[in-house]
């Protein structure tokens, strides 16, 4: 998922499947709630989108991945509150200057004043220590996942290869190790005696996602999960029978 097309700005509405939650009315500002699904990874993102017609530079819009559970109930009203409070987000709009950057905290939802400078100043740092995170942490050229008819390897950066027959694979799992999501997000694929543990970082993985699913019962629910996740924890998304 990290190679996505829906985790880089500028965003094209084409990419998605989309799905109305309604208007939020709360304080008239009449802010427009959207569930988007991406048509290639089948991530879940939040969209909420404001605008006032009678100031020029007024449309914003925020965007942050959620799971199937933080969506269960959701009224319009509680969209800018849960996304306030995910890890990061992303937000844009001729309001902020924009076509997309992450962020995080509290959303600024007033329609008409430009918005503060902290508030933008908070939010560019945020979006930073994301990138700055990221760069320190991205694999060389040569830390590659690949596969075949055969089975899956991975050569670290270390240039040392491991391999893994698709009959041998047991288990597929999802590994979050700390709270900077995607520069500590694993795949730990279980074999006989074998575990490759490849980062989402790594070139090929995306294409690795694609062929993960094709398994029998493979968990996309479990991905999605993950990518949303701001903890240490372990998602299971497939598990051989038998």
């Amino acid at each position: 998922m990290a190679d996505c097309r829906c985790l880089t700005p500028a965003f094209d509405y084409r990419d998605y499947d989309s799905h109305s939650l309604g208007v939020d009315t709360t304080d008239g500002r009449f802010g427009e709630a959207t569930v988007l699904t991406c048509k290639i990874c089948g991530a879940t993102w939040l969209n909420y989108f404001l605008e006032n017609e009678g100031f020029e530079r007024s449309a914003r819009w925020y965007r942050g991945l959620v799971t199937a559970e933080q969506l269960t109930g959701l009224t319009p009203g509680q969209v800018p509150t849960l996304l306030a409070g995910l890890a990061w987000y992303f937000y844009g709009g001729s309001y902020f200057g924009t076509t997309g950057r992450r962020g995080s905290g509290p959303l600024w939802l007033d329609r008409n004043d430009p918005p503060p400078t902290a508030h933008l100043s908070a939010l560019s740092n945020a979006a930073d220590s994301h990138r700055e995170s990221a760069s320190s942490t991205q694999p060389l050229p040569y830390d590659t996942v690949g596969f075949d008819d055969a089975g899956v390897w991975y050569t670290n950066s270390a240039s040392l290869t491991h391999r893994l027959a698709w009959s041998k694979l047991r288990t597929v799992e999802i590994v979050i190790t700390n709270h900077r999501l995607f520069d500590d997000f694993y795949w730990f694929l279980h074999g006989d005696g074998t575990i490759l543990k490849i980062p989402q970082t790594a070139e090929g993985s995306a294409a690795l996602l694609a062929r993960l699913q094709q398994l029998p019962g493979f968990d996309n629910e479990a991905v999605i999960s993950a990518c949303a996740s701001t903890a240490n924890q372990r998602y299971r998304c497939w598990q051989a029978s038998g």
